[in-house]
């Protein structure tokens, strides 16, 4: 019995600490942080664009080449590289890519776009927040601007 025990209480805590993790990743994460540092809203932008590509991919591996994933997805891609060189130029390192052990895989494809609908949501807070924050650099803010108005589109391509 104890065994038993042992191993629902291994369980719970693996997914209690599957959830901490998300909640501090991405764009859930940015937005619980108040006055974040450049480096932290880098890192939580780059984090939430690896985490929308990999959402994005697992819908296209379950449901093949669909629209609008199947477009989405190169701009994801596109994001990131955006987003790499302002870490770089500033001589940090580029966040590994943790985002695979965070995506869900819908069932169908009604809950994809619903995903597709709250990543995209999500996306568009966090970067209105970040513009919001105070001495944000030039070229960190033309960054996070340009992603906020993709992000726009992406939700309006989810909500047809």
């Amino acid at each position: 019995m104890k065994l038993i025990y042992g191993i629902l209480l291994g369980i719970l805590l693996m997914f209690n600490t599957a959830f901490a993790a998300e909640a501090s990743y991405g764009a859930k994460g940015a937005v619980n942080t108040p006055q974040p540092t450049v480096q932290e809203m880098l890192t939580f932008a780059i984090q939430d664009e690896y985490l929308a590509h990999s959402q994005y991919a697992a819908v296209l591996d379950t449901f093949g080449k669909v629209r609008p994933f199947s477009n989405i997805i190169l701009s994801e891609e596109r994001h990131i590289s955006y987003l790499q060189p302002l870490f770089t130029d500033r001589g940090w390192d580029i966040p590994t890519d943790k985002s695979k052990e965070l995506v869900m895989t819908p069932k169908t494809f009604t809950e994809a776009l619903k995903l597709g609908v709250q990543a995209e949501t999500d996306n568009i807070a966090m970067y209105e927040y970040f513009l919001q924050q105070p001495e944000l650099p030039s070229d960190v803010k033309t960054v996070f601007e340009l992603l906020l108005s993709a992000s726009n589109k992406h939700l309006q391509a989810f909500s047809k």
